[in-house]
């Protein structure tokens, strides 16, 4: 569809420029394995901050340190995505809801446990282990009525 048309035209065109960046936002989303729709395209090209562009603990990171490759794409690593994400929804919790739900479709789709926060920035680690302990008791009961 055009969403991935658009990517690969901004592939080549950031790549000849020489521009470092990585995608990130529903394309990423939805190469790490949630595959939900998406009717733009994010790109990281430059270090700002998430959510309300206002300074805090968690920036954007440099592109090149948190990329990628997958089907010929650079996207961010998933747990850059996800600390993101999280950091975004913390930020504007009632206006970054789909960050959130898309934490916890990538929890779910991909099993991610609590380790897997020892990969995040410390800021998000409280909201990951928050989200990620109810859906195990969840998890738990769906496992026992079958």
């Amino acid at each position: 569809g055009y969403i991935w048309s658009t990517a690969t035209f901004l592939k080549q065109q950031l790549e000849n420029l020489g521009i470092d960046y990585v995608f990130i936002g529903g394309i990423a989303v939805y190469m790490h394995g949630y595959q939900r729709t998406t009717h733009d395209v994010n790109l990281l090209m430059t270090r700002e901050f998430p959510g309300d562009g206002r300074e805090k603990l968690v920036s954007f990171p440099d592109p090149i340190t948190c990329q990628e490759e997958k089907n010929g794409l650079k996207i961010i690593t998933l747990a850059k995505l996800i600390e993101l994400k999280l950091a975004s929804y913390q930020s504007l919790p009632v206006n970054r809801f789909q960050d959130m739900s898309d934490v916890i479709s990538l929890i779910k789709i991909l099993n991610l446990n609590e380790h897997f926060a020892e990969k995040l920035h410390p800021s998000v680690r409280d909201t990951f282990h928050a989200t990620i302990v109810p859906l195990k008791e969840e998890k738990k009961d769906v496992d026992l009525n079958d």
